[in-house]
């Protein structure tokens, strides 16, 4: 069993206990009291969201309650933070997932058909189904980024760009994206093209929690990107050298926004400085690496008129 399905397990057992005490303190747990676990009122849905929320939920209010036969969610507010709670039904109805997002995530999986018997049969079900409703989520999240930014591209290069960026421009961190990790191209990406937190969410490799999480993250804080469109990007492995030749856009990749374009342009001399030390494998690859971050660095802050820089974590 897979360290996540444990965790999931044990956290539902937990709320399950405990919301079974809350919703019916005086009497034995059966599947044949309707009134109790199987109804959902507003009321009771705000009992168990604020069950599950534990203790970062202290004081808080509940609205927005919507119910289906089968699923049903409502917003958990406390001042100016809130969350969205979705719960399912089994043979009682239970949280199956909390978060900042403003849906539930939509994952298909089968209804409960009837033959629970015992309360051990439902924890295991509730298990399952939120694991897949959370992985579901964080899936949606990595899968949304790279749609943001493919979206942003085919603005960019349908519509063109201005060369300068304008006065009103915000300041930030800008994040490289290679264009050819963007779209899954035959092309080869280049890994250092792209911003490390980038690539953790959309390159399909992280474990799908921690991709989701990171483009969730970098939706909310980081909206400016630095595209880079590739006409030519070799690497010989004869020679050793490396050269870069391409079209650039600041972008605001959430709301596929086009600020400005320019062109970036790197090449390698036929003899390398030493400072990368002596072993003439990896001299050349991080001789690139450090040319192509200077290249883009230099591009969107001139770009900018200085506004912006390139993340560190390029």
């Amino acid at each position: 069993m897979s360290p996540s399905r444990v965790s999931a397990l044990g956290w539902v057992a937990v709320i399950g206990a405990v919301t079974w005490a809350a919703l019916s303190p005086s009497s034995p747990y059966t599947w044949s009291d309707e009134d109790s676990v199987r109804v959902l009122t507003p009321e009771r849905a705000c009992v168990l969201a604020k069950l599950a929320a534990g203790q970062d939920f202290q004081g808080v209010s509940c609205r927005d309650f919507t119910s289906t036969d089968f699923a049903a969610h409502l917003t958990l507010e406390n001042g100016s933070s809130s969350r969205t709670v979705c719960l399912l039904k089994a043979a009682r109805w239970f949280v199956v997932d909390q978060s900042f997002e403003e849906r539930c995530p939509e994952v298909p999986f089968a209804k409960w058909d009837g033959r629970i018997t015992d309360l051990t049969e439902e924890l295991r079900l509730e298990a399952r189904w939120t694991e897949l409703v959370v992985d579901g989520r964080h899936r949606n999240n990595s899968e949304l980024m790279r749609t943001l930014l493919a979206n942003a591209l085919a603005t960019w290069r349908r519509e063109g760009a201005p060369a300068k960026c304008p006065a009103s421009l915000p300041n930030g961190k800008v994040l490289a994206v290679d264009a050819d990790l963007v779209l899954r191209s035959e092309d080869p990406a280049w890994h250092f093209l792209t911003d490390d937190r980038v690539e953790r969410a959309i390159d399909g490799a992280t474990y799908v929690a921690f991709a989701g999480e990171e483009a969730l993250k970098l939706r909310r804080e980081a909206p400016l990107a630095l595209l880079v469109d590739a006409s030519k990007k070799t690497f010989a492995k004869e020679s050793r050298r490396g050269e870069l030749e391409a079209k650039v856009a600041l972008v605001d990749w959430v709301t596929c926004k086009v600020w400005c374009e320019a062109e970036v342009s790197v090449t390698q001399p036929d003899v390398l400085p030493d400072q990368y030390g002596a072993d003439e494998h990896d001299r050349p690859m991080a001789d690139l690496k450090a040319r192509v971050f200077t290249g883009l660095r230099d591009t969107a802050a001139r770009m900018s008129d200085g506004a912006l820089e390139l993340s560190p974590t390029f």
